[in-house]
């Protein structure tokens, strides 16, 4: 299977905003979340940002809104196949290169055939520097994927800490290496 990563354009925008609301509905069991009284699950509010922080035509001083970050939207295609979608956050305030994977979401049927791992390593090696990825500790599936994924991509080189988000109010599981070596 051929697994692509590509930088999202801005046609990609309406096709990762109809992924979020299956990305969510994914969580929300572990989560206990339900969805509003139209039937839809919310989340990511600040997805355009992703495109808006990253356009050629947006002016410097908009491309790291507060809180300092800029944004880097990425669909995942195998064998040219919509398959996910990857959110990387890039913080301008820190002093050495610092890089969040804020979103990353695989399609149930691409899911345990390799593709989510491919498209990790892809965005981990585009962006060298500190690495942070955080999951909902109910989220055991992506708590045992990411240890596995970074675990390979980094040769068992990372930490692992629960810290309370505090944008959220939640406690949640964070890994973090330095693919910068």
């Amino acid at each position: 299977m051929q697994i692509d990563l590509l930088q999202a354009t801005e046609d990609d925008l309406p096709i990762v905003r109809n992924l979020v609301s299956y990305y969510v509905y994914e969580i929300s069991g572990p989560m206990g979340w339900e969805c509003n009284a139209e039937g839809v699950f919310g989340g990511c509010d600040d997805l355009a940002e992703y495109w808006r922080t990253n356009h050629p035509e947006t002016p410097l001083e908009d491309q790291w809104p507060e809180p300092k970050w800029r944004g880097y939207p990425f669909v995942i295609r195998a064998d040219h196949l919509t398959a996910g979608f990857v959110l990387v956050k890039q913080y301008g305030e820190r002093a050495e290169p610092s890089y969040d994977m804020s979103e990353f979401f695989v399609l149930r049927q691409y899911q345990r055939q390799g593709v989510g791992q491919a498209a990790a390593c892809e965005a981990f090696d585009q962006f060298r520097g500190l690495w942070e990825v955080r999951q909902l500790l109910q989220n055991t599936p992506a708590v045992a994927f990411w240890r596995k994924a970074i675990g390979a991509y980094t040769g068992g080189r990372f930490s692992e800490v629960q810290e309370e988000m505090p944008h959220y109010g939640i406690e949640m599981n964070f890994m973090r290496f330095d693919n910068r070596l």
